[in-house]
């Protein structure tokens, strides 16, 4: 069934959204002021999904995508709406899901850092391979469209692809997934190769002649299940300010370079440490806060559950000459008992900062932190719904969220990072 509908707005997940016979329709592609007809593809108690079929009228906002395969391929949501509509969508989506599931004052959130770079800023890209082409699955499905280049992705990524199509394997049934990482400082990267089964292909040679194609790969490894073959390096650097980071290539890091430092200064400018401090970081990774917290704090501690961010978290330290931090690899939870149950156990922290995966921090986890009385939490986010969540959580335990600031760490696309300022009240 066909349907005539004025977007009004943007969600997050990138649809925009308008109204049926008073019913929420969602329209992927969409932008506001778009007045269009809509085929329904699901039509709920609640809520409607539809694609368009036709353009009544465009929005004047509507712009036209820098990639020919804009909607079809899965990847940008937003590519076709100007970036400063983009940011006053997220302030907006932001807002509300605070005040909806957190019951927050949308007054604390402060306006969103944007982006250095709208496009070329991915470090670290994934690509799906099928069927000898390589590319990214369209939207909700697992047809694959074959990529030339990605407007998402750094120069040397989109390099680095057209690289491997000229040498691509001639029987590459086995290659499931090709992953992309490179060093936007250090000008260099490598390539993850993932198989579903056992090949004698000879990827050593393969390494050799990828490397002479494009000399900025210093590095490829190929997964078999839980093996790895690795030819050259198996991780990259990076300078950060006055700090050297190497991210091994298991380990996570952040995908936008310059947003990932902006992000550390302001993270710094809210702890406002004097030196003697001494901090509590949970989900830690290879110590991309925890370094330059070190730098100015009395002592850190990290708890991380990653082998080899660990790993990279130790480097980190060692190499950036840092004796004030501890690693302990563990979940969060069995970090906070741990730490609880030993010498530390009547220390009170001054400040804990929390950068969670998407699923946000288990009820264990909030209550493990108001357990040592911290005088500040910061709360580094990627899902504005778990934030919500759990802002709402602590604040039941005494905390109230002083500001919260949106960083879209990723354009043209829906996600929201955000780093929020907890106090004791």
């Amino acid at each position: 069934m066909d349907v005539s509908v004025k977007i009004d707005s943007l969600s997050f997940g990138g649809s925009g959204v308008g109204r049926i016979s008073g019913k929420v329709i969602f329209v992927p592609y969409s932008a506001p002021g778009d007045d269009i007809k809509v085929r329904i593809t699901k039509d709920a108690k609640g809520f409607a999904e539809g694609d368009i079929v036709e353009f009544i009228s465009a929005s004047p906002l509507r712009e036209e995508p820098p990639c020919p395969l804009h909607s079809i391929c899965g990847g940008c949501q937003w590519l076709h709406i100007p970036y400063k509509e983009q940011l006053k969508a997220k302030e907006e989506i932001f807002k509300g899901t605070l005040r909806r599931i957190g019951k927050m004052d949308p007054s604390i959130v402060l306006p969103a850092q944007p982006s250095p770079l709208e496009l070329n800023y991915r470090s670290r890209v994934q690509f799906k391979v099928l069927e000898n082409k390589i590319g990214f699955y369209k939207r909700e499905s697992h047809e694959l469209v074959e990529i030339a280049e990605c407007p998402l992705a750094h120069p040397l990524i989109n390099l680095v692809l057209k690289g491997l199509r000229d040498i691509w394997p001639p029987s590459p049934s086995s290659i499931a997934r090709v992953d992309i990482n490179v060093s936007p400082s250090d000008d260099n990267g490598i390539v993850s190769i993932y198989l579903s089964e056992r090949s004698n292909f000879d990827f050593n040679r393969f390494f050799r002649t990828l490397n002479r194609s494009v000399p900025e790969i210093t590095g490829l490894i190929v997964h078999i299940g839980k093996e790895e073959k690795i030819s050259g390096s198996s991780y990259l650097f990076s300078q950060e300010g006055v700090f050297r980071f190497r991210a091994s290539e298991g380990s996570f890091s952040q995908v936008n370079y310059q947003q990932n430092l902006n992000m550390k200064d302001y993270i710094l400018s809210l702890a406002d440490l004097k030196g003697d401090e001494t901090v509590l970081e949970l989900y830690s990774g290879g110590g991309n806060f925890t370094i330059p917290i070190a730098g100015r704090a009395g002592k850190v501690i990290g708890i991380e559950v990653g082998k080899s961010s660990i790993s990279d978290a130790l480097e980190n330290a060692r190499i950036n000459n840092i004796k004030n931090a501890i690693f302990i690899q563990a979940t969060a939870e069995k970090g906070l008992k741990e730490i609880q149950n030993s010498k530390f156990k009547t220390q009170n922290f001054d400040l804990v900062l929390i950068d969670p995966p998407r699923d946000g921090c288990s009820k264990e986890v909030t209550e493990g932190i108001v357990s040592f009385k911290p005088k500040k939490i910061i709360y580094v986010s990627c899902n504005p719904s778990t934030l919500a969540r759990d802002l709402g959580r602590f604040q039941t335990m005494g905390y109230a969220a002083r500001s919260s600031r949106p960083f879209d760490m990723f354009p043209q696309t829906y996600h929201i990072e955000s780093v929020t300022e907890l106090v004791l009240f």
